[in-house]
């Protein structure tokens, strides 16, 4: 059913008509049968002059208003599967027409009047029409064409018009068309005879991704618009639309004809949405920024990216910074530098699927390749996720490997190959081989970057590329991301954020208090390449710096399905936005702190979700010194992107400022946030040590025979420093940390415990520190030694994560093991520790001394 044969005119309508002509032509004198019959004689070039000569006449089936309306709520009609729609600006030919003869020269005021009758003379008839049948239980699919294209259009102001929608139908299109016109064309023949052939079931959600028709849901087909060019994107219409069509219910069981009351509800509606832009970064909204950056303590500040589409290529695009972007004071604008953190990840997973989009390679590439056959290096414990774990399976965490976290070190690479010569040794990859995993291959997600890593060697070995440079010729430059990079070097340049920190905070007052920190950024060797030089080893995981200005372009061309803002210039294929849109394992399954958010199901470097029924897709980030969060509503064509260098609470600052803008953004009752999120705030206070027995007992061997150098194959070789007294038989790295242990960790080891120390070089902890509880066992800590910067006394303060991990020296004869436990490989939430009748069986990583 198309456009307005949803809408039955009522008799006074037709029967004006009638009367109208019949008096132009002579046969208005007399009624009934009589006047048929002198219409019969009246010659046919009489009836067309007068019909040309009416001012409105309107000749249609006839159908009572109230009856029509009885019937229609009573079901009473026929009880067929139906596909509607009607096209987003029918009467543009109207309004057109009137505005070339009229000489209306506001092409703008045209468009509110098109629509207005749009929705007066189709929207609102479709609408009532699909209800009807909806209630009835009758399979309704509902759809809004929206295609725009030149070769076609009457005029080039005409948008999506009454009839537009043809040619894509039919394929009467000019030849050749445009590759999206084909495309859509092709679709659309598809759909349309899949429903001819079986009305009931032919449009089927799986094929083609289009449901029934469920009012005030996502289930409204919008055909060939700008987000979604060669098929369908699902949509609800706005609250205002079902406000208007009742207005114009009503008054149509009074009289078919408008009615001049209606065009001041709709005048104001269309006149709204049409002039109005969004200001979300207002002084309300700075104000409430500015009192939450105070309230939470933080001596660091944010930077937020918002965007709107309205589905037409029009965007609001507002960016905006707060607080404190630097130790010297400046001040966070919009093109203040952050690291996104793991947001880096859908950076790395697009940048996937242009390699699997490269037809040039040989053999292609696919999202179900298996890594085995495209990395020789490729390898983990368990030989079924070995020979079976694709790209898919490492993009959505489900290979059965936990973090591990703390496997990987500045030292370490992952295989970087220039020409054909591979320049190094160690390879973070092959460490895979040697991790324990702590569930079976495909069985639950958990989050794990190092198969991010993985990810980032492709372009390398598939195209001799590094991977910074890859994603900077094919997604950073083409985007105009021109501040966007891997590159400490190049950042530092610009306007890079410090990161800031608290130490010092009594919990138990306030954790809100504390001595501010400047935290030096995390990793600053490198070059044009990446942020860590030839040690590219979290580049693909979090290695993106950026600022919100480039933050609202990349979050535009998500919203578009992989085109430029502006030109719609192709820069990610619709088909790899959409594949790593497909939420495959659900992330911490049950773990829904509030009923306002909804289970998130990860896909690629994002994870689906819904935030007060309105489906997201969005991922957190943070690395030492920064957070973010980025959130895009695809229904709502809406995105967030929130940059902070609060270290402590940034994460939770940030989900506080992204909802703030949600609400306000899709006219919620705004919820009260920073009052939820404190409530999460005792999970981020770092754990105290376990309370050490007054009685504890001393190691089974002296303290100073378990220092000495452990190698687990997963993690490397450590070596590990007894440093609370000195000790005859040390080495040379041990006499030199003990040497210097209160310049480079100041207040590290408490003189009342046993301590060890072992030199860990990773991202996470520039040492990791060993307290004695009590005979062999250990509580375990990760410690930052961190350069002071400013006016700040000292050259080094101890950054610690807090205690959690727990360690056990198992002796047997000569040989000493040494089992982590309790938290160690990160696994996912609900994993039980590992099982066996042996101490390495147990152990989440078991390192043996050498």
């Amino acid at each position: 059913l198309e456009a307005e044969h949803a809408l039955l005119p009522g008799p006074t309508q037709v029967i004006d008509s009638w009367g109208t002509v019949s008096r132009a032509v002579g046969c208005g004198r007399v009624t009934g049968a009589a006047q048929v019959e002198c219409m019969k004689k009246v010659p046919f070039d009489v009836l067309e002059k007068a019909l040309i000569d009416a001012e409105f006449v309107m000749f249609a089936p006839v159908a009572d208003a109230r009856e029509t309306l009885a019937r229609s709520q009573a079901g009473n009609f026929l009880r067929v599967p139906l596909l509607l729609g009607s096209s987003q600006h029918e009467a543009d030919v109207i309004v057109v027409a009137a505005k070339v003869t009229a000489g209306i020269a506001i092409q703008r005021l045209g468009y509110i009047l098109s629509d207005m009758l749009t929705m007066f003379a189709f929207t609102c008839s479709v609408r009532s029409t699909a209800l009807y049948r909806v209630k009835a239980g009758v399979p309704t699919w509902r759809y809004k064409y929206q295609g725009e294209f030149p070769n076609i259009s009457l005029r080039p102001d005409l948008r999506a018009y009454h009839g537009a929608q043809l040619p894509i139908i039919f394929g009467t299109y000019p030849r050749p068309g445009t590759q999206n016109q084909e495309d859509l064309s092709r679709f659309v023949q598809k759909t349309f005879v899949a429903f001819a052939r079986d009305p009931k079931f032919g449009l089927s959600l799986l094929k083609f991704g289009w449901p029934r028709y469920v009012p005030d849901t996502f289930s409204m087909a919008e055909i060939g618009g700008s987000l979604k060019p060669t098929g369908i994107k699902l949509a609800n219409e706005p609250p205002p639309v079902g406000a208007m069509c009742k207005v114009i219910k009503d008054a149509m069981m009074i009289d078919m004809r408008p009615h001049r009351s209606l065009f001041l509800p709709l005048a104001f509606y269309y006149g709204y949405t049409a002039f109005a832009t969004a200001n979300i970064l207002n002084n309300t909204t700075d104000t409430f920024i500015n009192n939450l950056l105070s309230e939470w303590g933080s001596t660091g500040g944010l930077s937020v990216a918002f965007v709107q589409g309205d589905g037409q290529g029009n965007w609001t695009v507002e960016t905006k910074g707060y607080g404190t972007a630097t130790v010297n004071g400046s001040q966070v604008t919009e093109n203040t530098l952050f690291n996104i953190g793991s947001n880096s990840k859908l950076f790395n997973i697009l940048a996937t699927g242009l390699l699997i989009d490269n037809a040039t390679l040989s053999p292609r590439l696919s999202w179900n390749s298996k890594i085995a056959a495209v990395l020789p290096d490729w390898g983990l414990e368990d030989p079924i996720a070995t020979k079976q774990a694709s790209i898919v399976d490492l993009m959505s965490h489900r290979t059965g490997l936990p973090r591990h976290d703390y496997s990987y070190k500045w030292s370490d690479t992952v295989p970087i190959v220039h020409g054909c010569i591979n320049m190094t040794k160690v390879h973070q990859i092959k460490k895979l081989h040697s991790q324990k995993p702590s569930t079976e291959f495909r069985q639950l997600w958990q989050y794990n970057n190092n198969m991010y890593t993985t990810l980032s060697y492709l372009p390398t070995a598939l195209l001799k590329i590094p991977f910074a440079r890859y994603v900077k010729q094919h997604i950073f430059d083409p985007l105009g991301l021109s501040s966007t990079t891997y590159s400490y070097d190049v950042a530092k340049q610009g306007h890079l954020a410090d990161g800031f920190t608290r130490v010092n905070i009594n919990y138990s007052e306030s954790p809100f208090v504390g001595t501010p920190k400047p935290f030096p950024y995390w990793s600053t060797t490198g070059g044009e390449d990446g942020n860590n030089g030839l040690r590219k080893v979290l580049s693909g995981a979090g290695g993106v710096i950026t600022n919100a200005v480039d933050m609202a372009t990349w979050l535009q061309m998500l919203l578009l399905g992989g085109l430029k803002p502006g030109t719609n210039t192709s820069i990610i294929p619709t088909d790899v936005i959409q594949t790593v849109e497909v939420g495959i394992s659900v992330a911490n399954p049950g773990l829904v702190p509030f009923p306002e958010l909804a289970p998130s199901v990860y896909g690629g470097g994002q994870a689906a979700s819904a935030y007060r029924g309105h489906p997201t897709f969005e991922h957190d980030g943070s690395v030492p010194g920064f957070n973010s969060e980025v959130t895009r509503l695809p229904f709502d064509n809406i995105g967030v992107a929130v940059l902070t260098n609060d270290n402590d609470y940034g994460s939770f600052i940030s989900i506080v400022v992204k909802y703030y803008l949600l609400d306000i953004a899709l006219g919620l009752e705004p919820v009260d946030w920073n009052s939820r999120v404190k409530q999460l705030i005792p999970s981020a206070i770092p754990l105290p040590p376990p309370k050490r027995p007054s009685n504890a007992t001393l190691p089974s061997v002296p303290l100073p025979t378990l220092a000495g150098l452990y190698n687990n194959d997963g993690y490397g070789v450590n070596e590990i420093c007894y440093v609370s007294a000195p000790y005859p038989a040390q080495s040379k790295n041990c006499e030199a940390l003990n040497a210097n242990l209160s310049t480079i960790l100041p207040g590290a080891v408490d003189p009342g415990v046993p301590t060890l120390i072992a030199s860990w070089d990773s991202p996470w902890a520039s040492h990791v520190r060993l307290s004695h509880f009590d005979g062999n066992s250990f509580n375990v800590s990760a410690l930052i030694s961190v350069p002071n910067v400013g006016n700040a006394t000292g050259t080094y303060w101890t950054y610690s994560s807090g205690y959690g991990p727990y360690a056990e020296f198992v002796v047997s004869g000569d040989k000493i093991g040494l089992a982590l436990q309790y938290g160690i490989w990160g696994a996912g939430a609900g994993v039980p520790e590992p099982q066996g009748p042996m101490p390495a069986d147990r152990a989440e990583v078991w390192f043996v001394k050498v």
